[in-house]
């Protein structure tokens, strides 16, 4: 994300992307629109996500039939069998025919209409997969369909690499990677994920890798050949071999006791070999066994679905939704999906076919494990670095993990972070633990101390950002220089330098809020960083404590925040993902790091931990579905919440529910809820009158019959804001606030687990100095926290929060971009092409600027339109909008309002992404819209009648955007008058001179414009007869003060056009907002 970086830490993650146009049925109007909304988006330059290959002009579409599929059948049913297991009855199969030889008749219908089709489904939903050109989308509308939907493409995102190995780790990192089973999930438990099946949707597998050469027993395993065997002829698999017309023996997917089913749906063979190392990785962390790894469930079985194409490392929606339905006929457990899309809601809202497979999965009971991403938090690389205060609205977590049916996992660190003391702060370490691995912290931090355990040191701030002369009267000798990471001298010039000084170390600390861009140069001398608002914690002077155990697991800072749009707490559980050893490729290990390390830890906690609550007469009689919200909620309440230094906790944004322990989740014989939502969070909404007070409501389960007695309290919290208010960081400082408990009703902070269930209150009031602390950011910021219950043994808690202010009154966009550079996210643009040029590159304005780049002024946007007072216009329509997006939106609209207050014109682009900072392309996303389609020459229905737009009168473009929670406020709206003008600038020969004093040189004129001028330019000339020939540009002067409907007396300095001029004429070019012109030809001798 900031630099290249290491192979111990190479971040791998895949990206899913999904648009859909419509829903219901996709007949008249709805399928126009949906026509012209993907023409629209094809015209973006945004399609490289999309399933679309412009050589050809083809998309990747889903259609689906009005039809039930087997799902539906077999909940209609009413049965008590397992899908699986209804699947081979001759009722299933008898309609499982019918449901085929509806999508016969489709795929027959399509053929004659030239479309191709490409895979066919029945299970989680009736249809197919078809390649097919925009114009072949009218004709789709005679067969019966509910949805089409674009498909498109995953990724395979490599963010870190290092050279750093296992064995170059310093030996007490060593033994502390090792103590965390080199970051795979510890399992002390006796629970070792018998007869349970994870299916694994990634790169696929090898599965002759020694890894994966441990059997479970015969006893232990969840499914055989024979049941491979009974279920293969409803299988998508087998429908893909029978396509191709391979040996349809189910022999060829079934591998061996640890790999029942192993398929290749995006090469659509059985060979499941991968080419990318990052589905080994997965799968051995969850089930791999050997002399080097050890799963956290390595007595599962593991269902391989190979999703993603050879080489490419890419595969397309319709190849995952073939992976889902086999997942769902062969009942597997858990499905692990590292995978995603940066920027998630928590739902599509077109009610699509893949938010549909989703659900399904989840009434089911089985439980999807999804990766939040890592793509950090929105404003991360942004003008600012971090957070603006005023723009709270940073989560970036992905979908699927974004959905509310999937569990959306976050990463931990495996090896420690470091950290200092200065009096009773505490003061992160930054050793760029990318480049060099925890390992190079703690060497300086052993360099420092020798043989002793802790010691303090004297240190002195360095100016200046630390060159040599800056040391003048600093003495720093046997000292730590604490020198400003600013770019007088490059980082390795500073560590010498405080070296030639005396200094024992040193110290760099971020003079703003970027990632710090340099490496250091650990030979020079002891060195590392410290953060902007770290430094405000220490005086000019004083003295620095370090200890070898000054040392705790932090969130990886990769990991994508939340939380979701509609204040939903997502990601919910944190596992080990940075620095996990497991397997690759050619029988080799390797480290590496990412939430897609992280989400198979927590897929094999949710597998250990289904295997234990299974054999509780507790839940004896529960349903699939509940069953498996059981187990989420058992592992979420028995997280162990990750703090960090100064006792503060890691935002509940951040981490969820907390770090994943399966041994204590295995144990622990109560269940903490949400009393009304029945889930292990408690998520508040907003507190839009700013009351302050919250209300936790909670039940707690006993589910295998022990007594333990808890006391409850909360942990109140808020984002620390920075010492120059500028930025919302992501550390945590504890409110002041009052706490009142009830249990069962009664005021105690006790409960002790003597029945059933105990219904827990917990009311949370902020004091006036809390309030008055959250009251410096101006648009409302998170109060989050936990409901604890702890006693000796044990600590149960659900992670809280809510949004003190009103959610929908933040700003979607970032009008900062107009008033302050250090802060903007983005620009935001009304663009034009000017001219009439044809390439969009070449000649395109914004709208309120004078120059092809230059930054608008959005009181004088103008667009020209065709008329007799025209002689030379300019912008006629707004090809293209840039737009500075701080939240995700369900459908961004763009309309245009008459000054009657009538829209004439509205376009609809249905989700539209924030703008973030974009893990695969490293760099901040820019969102810029093309082919907008609002212009001067086309009709627009005004009264009751169509007309172009009149010229003189101003229209109001308003760029809106939907929310998922909250009624939309202005704060959701961006707008821009809009001037029509229809005259270009007039000027008085008359009053044309040319002026010399003072040796100075000056144009005089006299301009009159209906609107205003926005600029006037000069050019060289020449005559010749009566023709005069323009030639290069000598200045450009800027109009301002000017005077709407009247001439102006305007001069311009031109000496410095002039001076080196030797031709006799210069052209004077003026130009109206719109871009509007005239010219005339002066004498530099006078007119």
């Amino acid at each position: 994300m900031r630099q290249n970086r290491n192979k111990i830490i190479l971040i791998v993650f895949l990206c899913v992307y999904l648009f859909t146009a419509s829903c219901g049925a996709v007949t008249g109007e709805s399928l126009s629109a949906f026509v012209e909304d993907i023409t629209a988006l094809f015209a973006q330059n945004q399609t490289t996500q999309y399933s679309y290959n412009p050589d050809t002009g083809q998309s990747t579409v889903l259609l689906n039939l009005d039809t039930n599929c087997m799902y539906d059948v077999y909940k209609d049913s009413g049965t008590a069998m397992t899908f699986s297991e209804y699947i081979t009855t001759p009722e299933a199969i008898t309609a499982h025919n019918k449901i085929k030889a509806d999508i016969d008749k489709l795929v027959g219908q399509l053929s004659v209409m030239g479309i191709e089709v490409q895979n066919t489904y029945s299970i989680l939903y009736a249809g197919v997969s078809a390649k097919v050109y925009l114009s072949d989308l009218p004709a789709v509308q005679k067969a019966t369909l509910t949805q089409i939907a674009l498909s498109v493409d995953y990724k395979i995102d490599n963010l870190f690499s290092s050279d750093t190995t296992l064995e170059q780790l310093t030996a007490s990192a060593q033994s502390d990677y090792a103590d965390h089973n080199n970051g795979i999930n510890k399992n002390e438990s006796k629970y070792k994920g018998e007869n349970t099946l994870i299916a694994v949707l990634d790169t696929g597998i090898d599965y002759c890798h020694p890894a994966f050469s441990y059997i479970p027993h015969s006893s232990n395993q969840k499914i055989n050949l024979s049941d491979i065997q009974s279920v293969w002829d409803q299988t998508e698999a087998r429908d893909i071999l029978k396509q191709n017309r391979e040996n349809l023996d189910p022999n060829r997917v079934y591998k061996n006791g640890k790999i029942p089913f192993a398929f290749d749906y995006a090469n659509r063979d059985a060979d499941v070999y991968p080419t990318h190392f990052h589905g080994n990785h997965v799968a051995g962390i969850i089930g791999g066994k050997s002399d080097i790894i050890t799963g956290s469930a390595y007595e599962c079985q593991l269902a391989v679905m190979k999703v993603c194409r050879d080489n490419t490392t890419a595969a397309e929606t319709p190849t995952l939704m073939l992976a889902l339905e086999d997942c769902f006929l062969l009942g597997v457990d858990v499905i692990n999906m590292s995978l995603g899309a940066d920027c998630g809601l928590s739902m599509e809202y077109a009610d699509n076919t893949i938010n549909e497979a989703y659900k399904k999965l989840y009434d089911a009971g089985i439980i999807v494990c999804a990766a939040s991403g890592n793509s950090f938090y929105s404003a991360y690389d942004s003008a600012l670095g971090q957070t603006s205060s005023l723009y709270p609205t940073n989560g970036v977590v992905c979908s699927s993990g974004s959905y509310y049916q999937t569990l959306c996992i976050a990463s931990l660190n495996s090896t420690k972070s470091f950290y200092m003391s200065a009096g009773e702060k505490d003061i992160y370490i930054i050793a760029d633990s990318y480049v060099y691995g925890e390992s190079y912290t703690e060497s300086v931090i052993n360099s420092l101390l020798g043989t002793n355990t802790s010691k303090s040191f004297d240190y002195v701030k360095i100016g200046e950002g630390g060159v040599s002369s800056a040391y003048q009267n600093k003495n720093v000798s046997g000292k730590i220089a604490v020198v400003e990471g600013s770019d007088e001298i490059s980082y390795r010039d500073k560590q010498q330098n405080a070296a030639n000084a005396g200094a024992v170390a040193c110290i760099i600390y971020n003079s703003s809020y970027h990632a710090l861009g340099e490496y250091l140069d650990a030979n020079v001398l002891p060195s590392f960083f410290i953060s902007k608002d770290d430094v405000s914690l220490l005086s000019d002077t004083g003295s620095l404590s370090f200890s070898k155990d000054n040392a705790t697991y932090i969130m990886s800072e990769f990991s994508s925040w939340g939380p979701n749009e509609d204040l939903l707490i997502k990601p919910e559980l944190t596992s080990y993902g940075g620095s996990v050893y497991s397997a690759v490729l050619n029988g080799e290990y390797g480290s590496y790091s990412g939430t897609s390390m992280a989400t198979p830890n927590a897929a094999a906690a949710c597998a250990i931990v289904k295997q234990y609550m299974s054999g509780l007469p507790y839940y004896a009689d529960y349903s699939d579905f509940d069953l498996a919200v059981a187990v989420k909620n058992k592992l979420m309440s028995t997280a162990d919440i990750v703090y960090n230094i100064n006792g503060n906790i890691a935002s509940v944004r951040s981490q969820g529910a907390g770090n994943t322990n399966i041994e204590k989740a295995c144990y622990c014989h109560a269940n903490l809820t949400s009393f009304y939502t029945g889930q292990a969070k408690i998520e508040l909404g907003d507190d839009k009158n700013k009351t302050g007070r919250f209300t936790l409501d909670a039940l707690l389960t006993n589910d295998n019959g022990g007594v333990s007695t808890y006391t409850v309290s909360a942990i109140t919290a808020a984002a620390r804001i920075s010492a120059d208010s500028l930025v919302m960081t992501n550390n945590l400082i504890n409110l002041d606030c009052s706490v009142r408990v009830l249990v069962d009703g009664k005021e105690t902070n006790t409960v002790t687990t003597t029945a059933p269930s105990h219904r827990i209150r917990v009311k949370i009031s902020l004091s006036q100095q809390a309030k008055d602390y959250l009251n410096q950011y101006q648009k409302g910021t998170y109060v989050e926290g936990f409901l604890v219950l702890s006693n000796n043994d044990e600590t149960l808690s659900l992670p809280w929060l809510s949004f003190y202010g009103d959610w929908a009154s933040v700003p979607s966009f970032d009008t900062s971009s107009l008033v302050n550079e250090d802060i903007k996210m983005g620009n935001f643009r009304l663009k034009s092409i000017y001219k009439g040029y044809k390439d969009y590159s070449q000649g395109i304005y914004s709208l309120g600027a004078y120059e092809k780049n230059g930054t608008p002024n959005f009181d004088f946007c103008a667009l020209s339109i065709d008329t007799s007072g025209v002689t030379n216009y300019g912008m006629k329509s707004i090809n293209s909008v840039e737009i500075p997006l701080l939240r995700t939106t369900p459908n961004l609209k763009f309309y245009v309002i008459s000054e009657d207050g009538q829209v004439i014109w509205e376009k609809a682009l249905g989700k539209k992404e924030k703008q973030y900072y974009n893990s695969n392309n490293k760099k901040t996303n820019t969102i810029e819209l093309i082919d907008i389609g609002f212009n001067t020459y086309n009709t627009y229905k005004i009264g009751n009648s169509y007309s172009q737009l009149t010229a003189g009168e101003y229209y109001t473009f308003t760029v809106s955007t939907a929310l998922e929670y909250g009624k939309v406020t202005d704060a959701n709206k961006i707008s821009v008058n809009i001037y029509i003008d229809g005259r270009s600038p007039q000027y008085n020969t008359s009053k044309f001179s040319i002026s010399r004093e003072n040796g100075k040189t000056y144009l005089n004129m006299s301009v009159f414009d209906d609107h205003y001028l926005s600029v006037v330019k000069v050019y060289a000339a020449s005559k010749s007869g009566e023709t005069f020939t323009v030639g290069a540009l000598k200045g450009t002067f800027p109009v301002s003060g000017f005077v709407s409907n009247q001439f102006n007396d305007l001069t311009f300095d031109i000496t410095d056009s002039v001076k080196d001029y030797s031709g006799e004429y210069i052209s004077v070019y003026m130009a109206d907002c719109a871009l509007n012109y005239s010219a005339v030809a002066v004498s530099l001798g006078g007119i």
